[in-house]
């Protein structure tokens, strides 16, 4: 059973992603807690709707086109630019 508690993405790494960004100065120790906590959210929200993208065209597995599918017909995910995605 996977432990609720633990980040699922590595959290130094997010820090030193976030470092890199110039217009970034201290970051608090909680800050990558919670930019884990969001990526997790945010990728749980489109693979739902993936999937259930993929349900629709009455496939058992969520393809490339399932997703290029949900992103453009979600209004909130047109930040996404999935044009060259091969």
């Amino acid at each position: 059973m996977k432990d609720k508690t633990k980040p699922n993405f590595p959290l130094t790494r997010i820090k030193r992603i976030m470092l890199d960004n110039e217009e970034i100065g201290k970051i608090s120790p909680g800050t990558p807690v919670i930019v884990c906590k969001a990526m997790e959210m945010f990728l749980a929200d489109i693979i739902k709707d993936c999937y259930s993208t993929a349900k629709k065209n009455k496939s058992s597995r969520i393809t490339k086109e399932n997703v290029q599918d949900t992103v453009s017909e979600k209004e909130h995910l047109g930040f996404l630019n999935l044009k060259n995605i091969e």
